[in-house]
């Protein structure tokens, strides 16, 4: 297999699922890393004007977090055969989108040139507020992992935001 090529900002974010895989799996793979800075020059080079974007050996292009994360699990193995864990990894896997949801809208008015120092703190208080919707998820997915701990056997290794699942041997 040739090199890969990972596209995506200097930070985690989207594409660490797919370096953790990556590196975990020994599979070499170029980490091609670019800061806010250089965003508006690359940007319409890349599919959807989004990344993360996984280039492949041939120069076929991947796509969209889940699109990428999906084929670099099954191309390390990481991807379950059975259909009903493969099921219960990917509703967990698609619930921490929805975690990040907001997340991302407190990002964005950190990285916002034009917002104030006062714009980009309440978009913090108001992802961390008690009763906010970042919570109540976090609250619903720790239920959920204990559930899936006791009944489908999962590994599940967490970094930040990101969660990386594994089918756990027997």
């Amino acid at each position: 297999m040739g090199k890969l090529t990972l596209h995506y900002f200097d930070f985690p974010g989207r594409a660490e699922p797919a370096r953790l895989m990556l590196t975990l799996s020994g599979v070499e793979f170029t980490d091609k890393r670019f800061t806010y800075a250089e965003w508006p020059d690359i940007q319409p080079s890349m599919p959807f004007h989004q990344v993360p974007v996984l280039e492949l050996s041939d120069g076929r292009i991947l796509a969209q977090m889940a699109a990428i994360d999906r084929y670099c699990a099954s191309l390390t193995g990481m991807l379950p055969a059975d259909a009903l864990t493969l099921a219960q990894v990917e509703q967990g896997y698609f619930f921490m989108n929805d975690i990040w949801e907001p997340i991302a809208t407190a990002m964005t008015a950190n990285r916002n040139p034009e917002a104030s120092e006062e714009d980009k703190a309440k978009a913090w208080q108001q992802l961390l507020q008690p009763e906010g919707l970042f919570k109540q998820r976090l609250g619903l997915l720790d239920r959920w992992l204990v559930s899936c701990f006791n009944r489908c056997r999962l590994l599940i290794t967490a970094c930040g935001c990101c969660v990386r699942f594994m089918h756990a041997a027997e």
